[in-house]
């Protein structure tokens, strides 16, 4: 048998001793199975985590593309919910913030299907919350349009913080989000909106929907900027 087709078996079985023999028989890490998959996707397709690390040291190719919508691995991954995949991708430094041809980072997808703790992985490795796609939407319009609420709670603060500093405008100039009812927002909301603007004016606006202690965690937080 070729090598490459030996390191392809080796892989849908997940057998690393076996992937590492085919690779010392110079089976090509970027080449293609018969089914014309390259082998990460082929490691990908079977949930062949434990072969990843050792294509990616023989320099298996993290940079393709997949298909006509030219998703990265690592979209591939969270479409198929491969969580130890996408952490073995970004554990060997691919971007989080790559786009596929319609403008969505990973992070959009992970926000359609509900997928809050890949989310907060990808985050972790610094994939953008604010990202927008080809149609103008983030992580948190894609959630609230796919009525992930799980999802809507995590992007929520990054949305608040977004309207206050985004445009790098003093937040002493800065007006609170226009919003129906303060106490419908969950705290750490509440936190970041208030340094939005000096403290009087949040305390005066906030008072009555805040316990005297809530409000005091409140202004002693600091947030990274």
């Amino acid at each position: 048998m070729l090598p490459i087709y030996e390191l392809a078996d080796a892989i849908r079985s997940n057998n690393v001793e076996d992937a590492k023999s085919a690779l010392d028989k110079n089976a090509d890490p970027n080449g293609k199975d018969l089914s014309k998959l390259s082998m990460l996707q082929t490691a990908e397709k079977h949930h062949a985590n434990d072969v990843v690390p050792l294509l990616l040291t023989h320099g298996a190719d993290l940079s393709e593309r997949i298909g006509k919508q030219e998703d990265t691995l690592l979209h591939r991954a969270v479409r198929n919910h491969n969580f130890g995949f996408a952490c073995a991708l970004l554990e060997a430094g691919i971007s989080p913030n790559l786009t596929n041809a319609r403008g969505e980072v990973p992070l959009h997808l992970a926000a359609r299907t509900g997928q809050a703790f890949l989310a907060q992985i990808l985050m972790k490795y610094n994939a953008n919350p604010m990202a927008r796609d080809a149609k103008g939407k983030s992580p948190g319009d894609v959630a609230t349009s796919a009525g992930q609420l799980e999802m809507i709670r995590l992007f929520k603060p990054f949305e608040y913080r977004a309207s206050c500093f985004g445009d790098g405008q003093d937040p002493a100039n800065k007006q609170l989000p226009s919003i129906a009812n303060a106490s419908d927002i969950p705290t750490p909301e509440l936190q970041i909106a208030s340094e939005c603007i000096p403290n009087s004016a949040a305390e005066n606006r906030f008072s009555k929907h805040l316990h005297s202690d809530r409000h005091s965690s409140a202004k002693n937080v600091n947030y990274d900027r």
